[in-house]
């Protein structure tokens, strides 16, 4: 006799963590030094323009999601684009100390709510031998004098043009 759909579940081997196009997001923004040490993200200076990113200081997350026949494997990126992540209080598992951008494959059990680790992965900064050189530089240095009165302003707020 065929096994029911739920001992399949139970039997079957977790997937792989997903590759996704969040590791390739969170690459192009990331625009820290690789030294362990804070960046003064105040002073930004890409082709003769100065940024000020302090705002963005800290960490931030992206969470995807797949979910399996035999529950969910979660990953969670976390980036900090003005200085290296601090490790998590009571002992969590994290990426290594000197990691600017890292991601974390849970695999998740809906059944028991079991969150078991599966694997850390140094995306950028002074950790693992991956050193990264600092480097800033616009996406879009457009020639339009158009474009150029709209730098700096969030693309959800364009006035569009008659």
């Amino acid at each position: 006799m065929a096994p029911t759909a739920h001992e399949a579940r139970r039997t079957a081997r977790p997937r792989p963590p997903p590759r996704t196009t969040a590791t390739s997001l969170l690459l192009s923004l990331m625009m820290a030094s690789g030294a362990s040490a804070a960046m003064d993200c105040s002073h930004i200076q890409a082709d003769n323009h100065e940024f000020d990113l302090s705002a963005l200081k800290g960490p931030h997350n992206v969470v995807t999601s797949v979910l399996h026949a035999e529950g969910f494997t979660n990953v969670t990126y976390t980036l900090d684009l003005c200085g290296p992540l601090k490790a998590p209080e009571g002992g969590k598992k994290a990426c290594p100390d000197g990691t600017w951008v890292c991601g974390m494959w849970h695999h998740i059990d809906p059944d028991s709510k079991a969150d078991v680790p599966l694997e850390h992965r140094v995306i950028a900064g002074d950790a693992e031998g991956r050193a990264l050189g600092e480097t800033f530089t616009r996406l879009s240095p457009s020639a339009s004098e158009k474009d150029k009165v709209k730098e700096g302003r969030p693309f959800c707020c364009w006035a569009a043009s008659s």
